[in-house]
């Protein structure tokens, strides 16, 4: 009889500590998952309002940015460039929306995998023309020593742009 009390003791003790190292693991992953939605909310927000400062703040210094029919942007000195770039023909649009819809996240030790598709619209400022642009994106992210995420890879892939027919004023 005090065997198998003794038995029970250990297998529930040995359940007890297994549910504590599972229920941990759930926490942790749901940390890291809402750290990743808050780098998605801040690139969102900073493309949305085209701070290209903030844009630049949510990449690793490592960084490599893989566009269709330009060469891999690698380091945050090029990307920056880019952004640099990128402003100076931004000033003649205003963006409308900016969203995206991750399909899959996957968490690998401090490294995230995510896949989904982007949806942009903005309006010519001169004559008030509304372009429409969605486009596939595949990101690999890293989580910094501080729990935030930054992305470390990106290559985004836009579908063509169609002008919307109906202007908006």
């Amino acid at each position: 009889m005090i065997k198998i009390l003794f038995l029970a003791l250990i297998v529930g003790s040995q359940v007890f500590v297994l549910s504590s190292c599972q229920n941990k693991n759930i926490s942790k992953k749901n940390e890291m998952l809402a750290g990743i939605e808050e780098l998605h909310r801040k690139d969102k927000e900073a493309s949305k309002s085209q701070d290209f400062g903030a844009l630049l703040s949510l990449w690793t210094d490592d960084g490599v940015l893989l566009l269709p029919g330009q060469a891999p942007i690698r380091g945050i000195e090029d990307l920056k460039q880019y952004m640099e770039r990128h402003r100076e023909t931004s000033q003649s649009y205003e963006i409308l929306e900016y969203t995206h819809d991750f399909q899959e996240i996957q968490i690998i030790g401090e490294w995230a995998f995510e896949w989904g598709f982007y949806t942009a619209s903005a309006r010519i400022k001169e004559t008030g023309k509304v372009f429409h642009e969605r486009g596939k994106l595949f990101r690999v992210l890293k989580r910094q020593p501080d729990g935030t995420w930054k992305v470390a890879r990106s290559i985004g892939h836009p579908d063509p742009i169609r002008e919307n027919p109906k202007t908006e004023s």
